[in-house]
């Protein structure tokens, strides 16, 4: 299972507003100069390794902070890290999130396959599942399996005739996460909407970077038939390259959620 690890060839940039804070962000994204990701406020020039011990916050999306710094929405980017095997990344951010783009990963997808890949050399830590394990929260829960090679099924289970109950199996060795997973964008339902723009979230959200769900259909047209489980992979992997390393083993997540998700990378963390 063992791969050489991966940075960028060449320094990228994008920018976009965040969607909760709803402010524009400007980030560039350049070579790592060790293994290990990296985010860093331009102003302040500030190190936050992208690593389980330095979140800390997992409402509606997952924030890494170091000190008095943080930068939120890491977890589009981190998918396509995890995904694509990238190891050493430095993240530089003018603003304190991720830009949403469009709600999905395939936009960051595009821009690093443009820029290039390149192998380091060194290979990638590999955390192997040698025990079972669970953790949860509520009736929401993760499992580690052990396994021969990385695995992910997600199941998500919503009060919404449109949306109901969604089930998905990935394996990267036959699954494509560049058409199938990276497309897929965030999503809310229009009934939440007041509550988290009173909890100062979702500001920057609109029609053009999410999936809305009302209680008589889709505000605007899914992706796919199933665009919310497949998200909830995408978040799922974007967390789990928090944990440092490939994994070897399946993970099975039910009702998942970044609080979650950060559960079962600390677990991962201490094998």
């Amino acid at each position: 299972m063992n791969r050489s690890g991966k940075t960028v060839k060449r320094n990228l940039l994008f920018e976009g507003v965040g969607i909760h804070s709803g402010k524009p962000s400007v980030v560039r994204v350049m070579p790592g100069l060790e293994r290990g990701i990296f985010f860093y406020n331009i102003e302040r020039g500030d190190e936050i390794p992208a690593t389980a011990d330095f979140v800390t916050d997992t409402r509606r999306c997952t924030t890494l902070g170091r000190g008095g710094e943080k930068v939120s929405t890491v977890e589009h980017l981190l998918a396509v890290c995890f995904a694509m095997g990238i190891d050493s990344l430095r993240v530089f951010v003018r603003g304190d999130e991720i830009p949403i783009l469009d709600g999905s990963s395939k936009e960051l997808v595009d821009l690093f396959l443009r820029g290039g890949l390149e192998e380091t050399g060194e290979e990638r830590k590999v955390i192997e599942i040698k025990e079972f394990f669970e953790v949860h929260i509520g009736d929401s829960f993760a499992m580690g399996i052990p396994g021969e090679s990385f695995s992910l099924s997600c199941r998500v289970d919503y009060n919404n005739a449109h949306v109901g109950v969604q089930s998905l199996h990935y394996n990267p060795e036959r699954s494509d996460f560049i058409k199938e997973i990276a497309p897929a964008r965030t999503f809310g339902f229009y009934e939440e909407i007041k509550s988290l723009l009173d909890a100062q979230l979702a500001k920057g959200g609109s029609l053009d970077n999410a999936l809305i769900i009302k209680e008589d259909g889709y505000m605007n047209p899914p992706r796919f038939p199933d665009e919310v489980v497949r998200h909830k992979v995408l978040d799922i992997l974007g967390d789990l390259a928090l944990a440092g390393g490939d994994i070897k083993g399946h993970i099975v997540a039910v009702k998942p959620s970044h609080s979650l998700n950060l559960l079962l990378v600390k677990q991962l963390m201490k094998i």
